[in-house]
């Protein structure tokens, strides 16, 4: 199985709107739980990454495969301010990037995550002072990563 996240490493001429829409895939996959819209904007990132032409306007995105009205409208907004509300409010959360985060760590996944913010393990240092609480792959994962 081969990672979406590849789709968005070639930096081609979308590769803006294919890191905003990865960056709100990890964010409904991590946090939100939704494998639903995680699929949504990965497609939709992947496909942006293999269009060879810069994107001009949301209604242009429409005509590739995975871009939908509402992942239009974000690239709209994009490209007339530079930036997404919606990214800079879950920047903006504490818990939102503490999830993102510990999920890094090989054998950490949203639900483990979760579970280490709500008891206060927020970052990596957190991690390593906590070790005890990680199982025998999620040590290694820290180790591998950090």
């Amino acid at each position: 199985m081969t990672s979406k996240r590849k789709a968005t490493e070639s930096k081609g001429p979308n590769f803006d709107f294919c890191e905003f829409l990865q960056e709100l895939a990890d964010y409904e996959k991590n946090v939100n739980r939704n494998i639903h819209k995680y699929k949504a904007y990965s497609t939709a990132a992947s496909s942006l990454a293999q269009h060879s032409v810069r994107i001009k306007s949301g209604k242009e995105a429409l005509a590739l495969k995975g871009v939908g009205k509402k992942i239009a409208d974000k690239i709209d907004e994009f490209i007339d301010t530079g930036k997404l509300e919606k990214l800079e409010k879950i920047r903006k959360d504490d818990t939102s990037q503490a999830i993102n985060l510990l999920t890094k760590v090989i054998g950490i996944g949203p639900a483990a995550a979760q579970k280490f913010v709500k008891e206060g393990i927020t970052t990596i240092e957190d991690l390593k002072k906590n070790a005890n609480k990680l199982n025998h792959q999620q040590k290694i994962g820290l180790k591998l990563v950090y």
